[in-house]
């Protein structure tokens, strides 16, 4: 495993690379270099610090020509806020059945604000209308549904 800590004019973050991904990009990990990770974020609210766990990283150059010759995913149209990850769990069966009567290519994104986390709902894109955005202010309230680029 190694603790790397990725930086820009902003301040740091320490990255997390556990021994099967660290063998893989061994050859991309340098000081002073640029490259682009995947992962999922790990905050700490008794320091206010965070981490990183890696899933994919690519050295910048390799990222940009695999991002030339491939289509750009739809947008996320709407962030539906929920107090915390319990909140959600209560009623997720009833979102995602909303979601599913509304299938299409775009995506919701969920955040739980307690607990700083967030989702996309990749496995559920969802067709963005104004019934779908009334429906979801109605039943989630209407400050918990943000939404980016109404159609």
């Amino acid at each position: 495993m190694a603790k790397l800590v990725l930086s820009d004019f902003n301040g740091s973050f320490d990255v997390l690379v556990f021994h099967k991904k660290y063998v893989e990009y061994v050859t991309i990990i340098e000081k002073n270099k640029i490259v682009y990770i995947e992962g999922r974020i790990n905050i700490d609210e008794r320091n206010d610090r965070g981490s990183i766990y890696i899933d994919k990283m690519y050295d910048i150059d390799e990222y940009i020509e695999i991002k030339k010759n491939e289509e750009l995913p739809p947008k996320v149209w709407i962030k539906l806020h929920f107090d915390s990850k319990d909140s959600f769990v209560d009623k997720h069966t009833e979102l995602y059945s909303i979601l599913k009567s509304n299938s299409g290519k775009d995506y919701i994104e969920i955040i739980l604000d307690k607990e700083k986390q967030m989702k996309i709902l990749k496995e559920l894109p969802i067709t963005v209308s104004n019934s779908l955005i009334s429906i979801l202010r109605d039943n989630y309230g209407g400050n918990n549904v943000e939404v980016l680029n109404e159609k």
